[in-house]
């Protein structure tokens, strides 16, 4: 045995000659002795070079990425929820403009019918809340803090309990009668008066209407809205964030449908018109 590996040593270190010829001229070009551990320390350094190089490429450079792998994989996958994700957010958006639309043409004694309703009753995508989404949930809870949604449940007996601040100290002149077409009750007021806003909200129209001259709207909770026109000027713009009691216009006399100083205020619950004298002592 011992003698085996001794002969296997002598393998080792026997001598090897690698020569290299030109072919015509059979000119020596170059001249290596080698053995046989240093034949295998060569090619295992070359082999550990290249296996260095190879790493560094796949590490250091994007070259890994036109190698199929799992993480294309759940990227693809995300991706793909993320479409759906933002087709359902533009959808929502969509039905939230429409509901400010007919709002406004209702305000402006427009025809509802050119507009067309969203339909909401075939929902493509149904998409199971993840931890992602927390902070899509954080910014959703704050818009509802200050704008409440279109679909948002209540009667007119829960708005008994709310504390109403009167817009202006003026008069009561034109009562609430939808019959004829008018959908709020005028008040008449000092000129250059500040208008109040009746209940915290947020301003969701400061604009200018011929008929009507400056007008703004304020967005409440339970579905409330109150609109406010024929001011002189506008104090807030549309996003502002007020408080009940705070001064939104100021009383004038703009648009064509009014005869001198006055506040023509209204209030729409879910919608729907209701008489402001039922919930405010003018």
């Amino acid at each position: 045995m011992a003698e085996k590996k001794k002969n296997n040593g002598k393998k080792d270190q026997k001598l090897y000659h690698l020569v290299i010829y030109d072919e015509k001229t059979l000119n020596q070009k170059f001249n290596l002795k080698l053995t046989r551990l240093n034949l295998y320390s060569l090619f295992g350094f070359i082999f550990l070079v290249v296996a260095i190089i190879v790493v560094l490429l796949f590490t250091l450079t994007p070259i890994n990425t036109l190698l199929p792998k799992y993480e294309d994989i759940k990227l693809r996958a995300e991706a793909t929820r993320n479409r759906v994700l933002i087709d359902s957010l533009k959808h929502e958006i969509a039905v939230r403009d429409q509901y400010f639309k007919k709002i406004r043409t209702i305000i402006y004694g427009q025809d509802l019918s050119e507009l067309q309703d969203i339909d909401t009753s075939n929902q493509k995508y149904i998409i199971s809340p993840t931890a992602h989404d927390s902070l899509l949930k954080t910014l959703s809870t704050d818009l509802e803090n200050t704008v409440e949604p279109p679909t948002m449940q209540g009667d007119e007996n829960s708005l008994s309990t709310l504390r109403f601040y009167k817009p202006v100290s003026g008069i009561l002149i034109n009562k609430f009668n939808p019959a004829e077409g008018h959908y709020g009750v005028d008040l008449t007021a000092q000129k250059d008066e500040p208008v109040l806003s009746v209940l915290s909200g947020t301003v969701i129209m400061a604009s200018w209407n011929p008929n009507t001259g400056y007008v703004i709207m304020v967005q409440h909770p339970h579905n409330l809205i109150s609109v406010y026109k024929h001011n002189s000027e506008l104090l807030k713009r549309e996003g502002d964030h007020v408080e009940a009691g705070e001064p939104i216009a100021i009383v004038g006399n703009t648009g064509e449908n009014t005869t001198g100083p006055h506040l023509h205020f209204e209030l729409w619950f879910n919608g729907v018109p209701i008489n402001p004298a039922d919930y405010i002592s003018f």
